[in-house]
């Protein structure tokens, strides 16, 4: 009796200590402000791959609360609220960066303060890809004159201005080229930077401009659904699904070592593949202004078109199920669709890191099977 009692305590301890603890949410204060000091009021918050977006008040803060996982940190992008589609900023949703000021200056700011040739004091932070600090490095101002060498730590401080790229040379290092931007934006802390040696050939997963299909998703999208092949034996098969493909994006933009990271089916995997390696050049990711090598996914997704519901006595259209929206959506796609006999699948998020997990979405866009001509008769 006593032997089962204790195996009883034994096994509730043990369910007790493997159910995991509620997390509690952290709270972030995002200020963000103007270089010369002042609120930089609306810039809107987006977390990535997520639905969440948080605005900024007058005085330029953002405030939220999000539950922060220590396994995987999300990453927040700011944007200013006359572009939606430019980040102006990012950085990991970390318990480090709770409260945070940044500087965002908009467009216009920016050709105000080129105009009058406004100086900031930046300084930042040079080391090699080991984490060892890099003493001895020139940084200069491009076409001012101005130059100073890192310390024995790798810092520096130096005057740059919005007309001027910020250079930094070492011995047997890859020179980078900078933006006065970056080191605004990150603050009053000096900027970590991180400088590569010469003929580096390291594959980065995340850099601060990552690569980018020519003219950009929309354009993506659109190469998608005019080029994907849907095998013929996968359609008569009724098999539909996505297919993940990760692949490398070199420093000249071309697409190397495409793989298949989400299987489906092997005509399938073999279509999505054959779609990755017949790509147009990419514009290749940077890493501090150096052009890298970086990993980028894409899910590709193969969808059977929809049946259209026949109403009895009816003439095989569906006629309630037509309208106005769906009918400026079939004139713009109809050429297409009846040049590939393929539905048309829009991927609204296809940069996603397949170490996380894979939750693609597509919005459907259907078509009538049949227009009507002014004289009542069907198109063929």
């Amino acid at each position: 009796m006593r032997l089962s009692i204790l195996l009883f305590f034994i096994c509730s301890v043990t369910l007790l200590q493997a159910i995991p603890a509620p997390s509690e949410k952290t709270s972030f204060r995002i200020t963000i402000l103007k270089s010369s000091g002042e609120p930089q009021p609306g810039i809107v918050l987006k977390i990535k791959n997520k639905t969440l977006e948080y605005r900024g008040n007058a005085e330029g803060v953002i405030s939220f609360e999000y539950d922060v996982n220590s396994s995987f940190y999300r990453t927040a992008e700011l944007y200013l609220p006359t572009d939606m589609e430019t980040i102006q900023s990012s950085f990991l949703l970390t318990e480090a960066v709770a409260d945070t000021t940044l500087y965002i200056d908009s467009p216009k700011e920016i050709a105000a303060l080129q105009q009058a040739g406004t100086t900031f004091p930046i300084e930042g932070l040079i080391s090699t890809a080991n984490g060892e600090p890099l003493t001895g490095a020139t940084v200069s101002i491009q076409g001012t004159g101005r130059t100073v060498q890192s310390d024995e730590i790798g810092l520096f401080h130096i005057e740059a201005d919005y007309n001027h790229p910020i250079v930094i040379r070492a011995k047997g290092m890859e020179t980078l080229s900078l933006e006065i931007t970056r080191f605004l934006q990150f603050g009053e802390e000096p900027l970590p930077i991180v400088m590569p040696k010469k003929g580096s050939d390291r594959i980065y997963r995340s850099v601060e401009q990552m690569p980018r299909f020519p003219g950009g998703m929309k354009a993506m999208r659109n190469y998608i659904n005019r080029n994907l092949q849907y095998p013929k034996q996968a359609q008569n098969a009724g098999i539909e699904g996505v297919v993940g493909v990760q692949f490398i994006v070199e420093k000249n933009g071309e697409i190397t070592d495409p793989i298949i990271v989400r299987h489906l089916n092997d005509e399938l995997d073999e279509a999505a593949l054959h779609l990755i390696r017949t790509m147009p050049r990419w514009i290749a990711g940077k890493d501090h202004g150096t052009p890298v090598r970086c990993k980028y996914s894409i899910p590709i997704q193969f969808k059977l078109p929809k049946k259209e519901p026949v109403v009895a006595g009816s003439t095989g259209v569906d006629k309630t199920q037509k309208t106005t929206s769906s009918q400026e959506v079939a004139k713009k796609i109809l050429p297409v669709a009846l040049q590939k006999a393929l539905p048309i699948n829009l991927l609204p998020d296809l940069n996603i890191e397949w170490t996380e997990y894979f939750r693609p979405q597509a919005i459907e866009l259907s078509w009538p099977h049949a227009l009507k001509s002014k004289k009542g008769k069907r198109r063929r």
